[in-house]
């Protein structure tokens, strides 16, 4: 046997994924075929946690690995059993999450733009509202009024990245420097945003 890592290996010139013939499983799933090692993900989640608790000593950690990796309940169920939380970006990431079990306190959702929906549900569960326009705050206030709830809210700030010049095709209208690409495209509040929405949020 020759170790790849701490779940891949060869033997005999075929692939293990833990003590599984990889050709085996695909005579008995067919192929393309996907394969997680729950043993390797559980691992890769408490190193996660050991790394950041290491380098952050002010409080509790929380990880929250994003569901578009894998829509899978089963590994969504794995990783709530490890303690982790959720990072979703679509109503389906949110449904899948909850449905693993994933505590909502834990649950953090973020997207640009978020239909009133998808806020609505987002309160109602009592996921983290990730606040990445101005014009979300009046659809959180109503939803929260609506439902009788106190809203779980975060801000995105989009800071000016003074030191990434060079230049990037993600504008439609050529090259442009990276810092500008980002302040266009990326989700988010300037500073100037939220001071002047602080005072509303915390009335709020």
């Amino acid at each position: 046997m020759k170790r790849i890592d701490d779940c891949l290996s060869t033997r005999d010139g075929r692939l293990f994924v833990e003590q599984c013939d990889t050709l085996d499983l695909v005579r008995r799933f067919g192929s393309p075929l996907f394969v997680v090692s729950e043993d390797q993900l559980r691992r890769n989640v408490r190193r996660f946690r050991e790394a950041f608790e290491r380098g952050w000593t002010e409080g509790p950690v929380a990880i929250l690995p994003a569901a578009k990796a894998s829509w899978s309940r089963a590994v969504q169920r794995i990783l709530v059993d490890e303690g982790c939380g959720a990072d979703v970006y679509s109503p389906g990431e949110l449904a899948a999450a909850l449905e693993a079990g994933c505590d909502p306190a834990l649950v953090s959702v973020k997207s640009v733009p978020k239909d009133e929906a998808h806020i609505h549900r987002a309160v109602e569960v009592g996921a983290r509202v990730t606040i990445d326009s101005v014009e979300e705050i009046d659809v959180i206030e109503r939803s929260a009024r609506a439902l009788g709830r106190t809203a779980q809210v975060r801000l995105r700030l989009k800071p000016t990245l003074s030191g990434f010049i060079d230049h990037s095709e993600l504008a439609a209208e050529g090259l442009v420097p990276t810092d500008i690409a980002a302040l266009a495209y990326k989700g988010g509040l300037m500073f100037e945003q939220i001071e002047a929405i602080a005072p509303r949020l915390r009335q709020m």
